[in-house]
């Protein structure tokens, strides 16, 4: 581990709860910011629900339950 990480992990750890999950919440809201950006850029004309769903499976793309429950979105939006 180099200096850089060990500082890192050295200010994370005098970190509060409130002050940790602050930080997470912020970092996911910037991660899907950023997904929700990329999308957007290539498919501009994309509906709101839509774009919520696609950001959505990008986020939780590693995780087989919640992709299936993604799933079951998508399913009952195209049956409207």
């Amino acid at each position: 581990m180099n200096v850089v990480e060990k500082e890192y992990r050295a200010r994370l750890g005098r970190l509060s709860g409130k002050e940790r999950v602050a930080l997470a919440t912020d970092l996911h809201a910037e991660l899907c910011l950023m997904i929700r950006r990329r999308i957007l850029a290539a498919q501009p004309d994309i509906s709101e629900r839509v774009l919520q769903l696609r950001v959505a499976q990008a986020v939780y793309r590693t995780d087989p339950g919640a992709l299936r429950l993604l799933s079951l979105i998508d399913e009952s939006d195209s049956h409207e």
